[in-house]
């Protein structure tokens, strides 16, 4: 059952002109953002319990990529099978996962940070991370690194919890404008009829 709702819309062309001028420019120009979804999933069992359990993203981010959003699943196997609630039961599961996360992106160069450094219950990680859909970015060959520990015994069932991160790319005709500085993108999008059109909408 999912703890969330959908990934978000791509962002304003204002909100790309703010934080992504280039990405801004490359749109204003005719290229498209696309949805990119990377998973990450981890099997906890009660035998794990404050063992940490670490995934990254199976390969690298190798565009420049605008984060749209994360959700969580949890995916109790066999769960009170037959159990006519169990649907009910599987919702609950996801509310309270009994599961923390810390959160490292690996940049180039060592250049790593953490988005979450301290233990963090991994229901809670869509609403912290909500206010930076549209701003956060990530570029080659950065990677997310999750550390999940299952903190409390659940019923014996063994689960399979995902984190499905969103983020938007652009397309490839897109690429000569992301080498431009940011301050020249922005003076050229402001010559853009897009641009203009979308101030005039209050996009």
């Amino acid at each position: 059952m999912s703890r969330t709702v959908a990934i978000a819309p791509p962002p304003s062309l204002r909100m790309l002109a703010e934080y992504h001028p280039q990405v801004a420019l490359a749109v204003a120009m005719g290229a498209n953002l696309r949805p990119n979804l990377r998973p990450l999933s981890v099997q906890l069992t009660n035998a794990q319990v404050g063992q940490p359990q670490t995934v990254s993203f199976a390969e690298v981010i190798s565009q420049y990529s605008i984060f749209a959003g994360v959700d969580v699943t949890v995916d109790p196997t066999n769960n009170e099978p037959g159990n006519p609630v169990k649907p009910i039961a599987d919702a609950a599961q996801a509310l309270v996962t009994g599961v923390t996360l810390t959160l490292l992106v690996k940049g180039a160069g060592g250049t790593d940070y953490t988005p979450i450094p301290e233990e963090t219950p991994v229901q809670s990680l869509p609403d912290l991370l909500a206010p930076h859909i549209g701003v956060w970015r990530m570029v080659n060959p950065e990677n997310v690194k999750a550390r999940f520990i299952l903190q409390s015994p659940a019923d014996g069932t063994p689960q399979t919890l995902w984190l499905v991160f969103g983020f938007y790319v652009p397309s490839s005709d897109a690429d000569v404008y992301l080498s431009q500085a940011p301050d020249d993108a922005r003076k050229k999008l402001m010559a853009t009829t897009a641009w203009q059109m979308a101030t005039m909408r209050g996009q």
